[in-house]
């Protein structure tokens, strides 16, 4: 059997990709402003967990602090009839859940 000594963490192992891409697994936050037309809907939005499905708009390669790096997206969240598209959603509203992130890249 089994110790957790004896189990190697994959995704420790593998290099962080700094870049927000398709496929990584986000925490929405601050959705107020999203949100401000339909407040029932920010209770549902407010930390919600969801998967990035489209990168919306992209900061251009000259841009001083993140040349290159998505800035806004599209997120698909799960609810109980499925997945419902959200966005676009700004950067600054996204939390990426780096260790989901890194472990669903070891299924491609």
């Amino acid at each position: 059997m089994a110790t957790n000594q004896n189990v190697i963490m994959l995704d420790e192992h593998i290099p962080l990709d700094p870049v927000l891409r398709e496929g990584d697994v986000v925490r929405l936050v601050n959705m107020e402003h999203y949100c401000e037309a339909n407040g029932e809907l920010e209770d549902f939005l407010e930390d919600a967990s969801g998967i990035v499905t489209k990168v919306h708009l992209v900061f251009p390669p000259n841009h001083e602090y993140a040349p290159g790096q998505a800035a806004a997206v599209i997120v698909q969240v799960p609810t109980d009839d499925g997945w419902e598209t959200f966005g676009p959603i700004d950067l600054s509203n996204i939390v990426r859940s780096v260790r989901e992130s890194k472990l669903l890249r070891l299924k491609d």
